[in-house]
């Protein structure tokens, strides 16, 4: 039997046209150099490898990043192939056509500069030109898996293990002017789209695995590695077979423990299911909880999950879940979140969907735990003793029963924040002594609250409610949009 093929694009850039003046870089070739070795190393008997391309510096022109991404090489793939398309370098934004006002109200592109975008005549790669060859990509029934290791802007991080970091994968240019409409895809959004955009642009079904949301940089580290990429590849060493999901909660504890301002972004596109194997790999899905679907005592339909369980809470990202009959047998359709709550999410029926109000459903979650703020938590021989008996409490609790109760004073686990030991950066930080629990601003070490007594019960349900509290807030902060194009 032959072995799936994997058609890879893998385009790293340190270097880039002394014209343009962008700034150099140091780590994206090592790091797609590395990706492709431990491609080679590990599924050399899972997939035909062959059939790849990478593009390192000046081989990474606009027109042959175009051409590879389309028929020059991964348009070549057939219904069941995988295809990869890794981009390592400068990320940026560039003033948008004013045709592209519809799908860019701030007016700006978010783009891959190639090796010779900004030289004259010359462009980078837009959002909305890889929309359109990553739909054509997937139309051909492939498997498709997007990795961007570059960012767009944000705010500065702390050190790594393996070395400080260095420069942010991050260039604006000076003077920009609104790139001509023609220009995008050779002609492509001219032709087709001279009426407008009234259906929008066709999303292609994939994941996309990017370094950082566009909030925030994406950082190299002088020891010539990309953050990101590093924690991405260990993750996947760690467990070649894993799923996207698990590789994602592998990549972001990996980057928690070292800082909590880049947040590996991870997100499925277009009904993509984020619980297969990386890469399409042969082999089972990872087995996923079924929620119960069922009218509640207003006649909505709910299932029986919510905030504690990582759903999102804001109402620009809302969560994806398909529906079945009772025994999980059959896909009826899909739903989408409308309302969390802390144990139970009101879903709103797509595409037309009917149920059976006398029934109940299965319902089985397509999108990827938010993941809560990191907070670092600090103890002496002391308060580690306190802290383990009191997370022994916490696994005893009858979650059921907390959704309906409110009292501040009632244990409850914790739903916007992760304690997260040994990390470095963080905003926030517990501190837990013999006879005292502190909750500090990091950078400053201002306390922000201290309780002391000796009942633990109420004393860690008043630090959960402040930490909970607290960081709501700094995720509010973050939904503007926490995610890319």
């Amino acid at each position: 039997m032959a072995k799936k093929k994997l058609y890879s694009l893998l385009v790293g850039i340190d270097k880039y046209h002394p014209v343009t003046k962008v700034n150099p870089l140091s780590g994206c070739v090592n790091d797609i150099s590395n990706f492709r070795s431990f491609l080679w190393s590990t599924y050399k008997k899972t997939f035909d490898l062959k059939p790849e391309v990478m593009l390192r510096n000046d081989e990474a022109t606009y027109e042959n990043v175009v051409k590879n991404l389309g028929d020059g090489h991964l348009g070549k793939a057939a219904p069941g192939d995988s295809v990869l398309f890794y981009f390592s370098g400068h990320g940026t934004q560039e003033p948008a056509a004013k045709a592209f006002k519809p799908l860019a109200p701030n007016g700006l592109n978010e783009a891959l500069i190639c090796y010779d975008s900004g030289k004259q005549g010359n462009f980078c790669l837009a959002d909305k030109e890889l929309r359109i060859l990553l739909h054509d990509l997937q139309q051909k029934g492939v498997h498709l898996t997007v990795i961007f290791d570059c960012c767009h802007s944000g705010s500065a991080t702390r050190g790594f293990d393996d070395g400080q970091l260095g420069k942010p994968r991050q260039f604006f240019f000076e003077n920009q002017v609104e790139r001509p409409f023609e220009t995008y895809l050779n002609g492509y959004f001219s032709t087709n789209y001279a009426d407008g955009f009234a259906g929008g642009l066709p999303l292609a079904e994939h994941i996309l695995l990017a370094a950082c949301d566009r909030g925030e940089k994406a950082y190299e580290l002088t020891s010539q590695r990309g953050l990101f990429s590093l924690n991405l590849l260990r993750a996947l060493e760690a467990d070649p077979g894993a799923s996207y999901a698990d590789v994602y909660a592998r990549c972001r504890s990996g980057m928690f423990r070292t800082s909590e301002t880049q947040h590996p972004q991870f997100e499925p596109h277009a009904g993509f299911n984020p619980y297969q194997r990386f890469l399409g790999a042969p082999g089972d899905l990872q087995k996923t909880r079924f929620y119960t679907l069922a009218p509640d005592s207003k006649g909505d339909w709910a299932v029986n999950c919510g905030a504690v369980h990582g759903m999102p809470t804001d109402a620009g990202k809302p969560a994806t879940f398909e529906v079945m009959e009772e025994k999980a047998e059959k896909v009826l359709g899909v739903a989408s979140s409308e309302s969390v709550g802390f144990q139970k999410t009101v879903l709103k029926l797509e595409g037309g969907l009917q149920l059976d109000g006398e029934k109940t459903y299965s319902a089985q979650l397509r999108s990827l735990p938010v993941p809560p703020v990191a907070v670092a938590l600090k103890t002496d021989e002391a308060g580690a003793k306190r802290y383990q008996v009191f997370q022994q409490k916490l696994a005893q609790l009858d979650l059921e029963k907390l959704d309906e109760v409110t009292p501040k004073t009632i244990l409850r686990p914790p739903v916007y924040f992760e304690l997260v030991e040994g990390l470095q950066g963080g905003k926030y930080a517990l501190e837990i002594a013999a006879d005292v629990v502190e909750i500090k601003e990091t950078a400053t070490q201002r306390l922000l609250r201290r309780i002391e007594g000796d009942d633990d019960d109420k004393i860690f349900a008043c630090a959960f409610d402040v930490l909970e509290h607290v960081c709501q807030w700094e995720k509010t902060l973050a939904l503007q949009n926490r995610s890319t194009h």
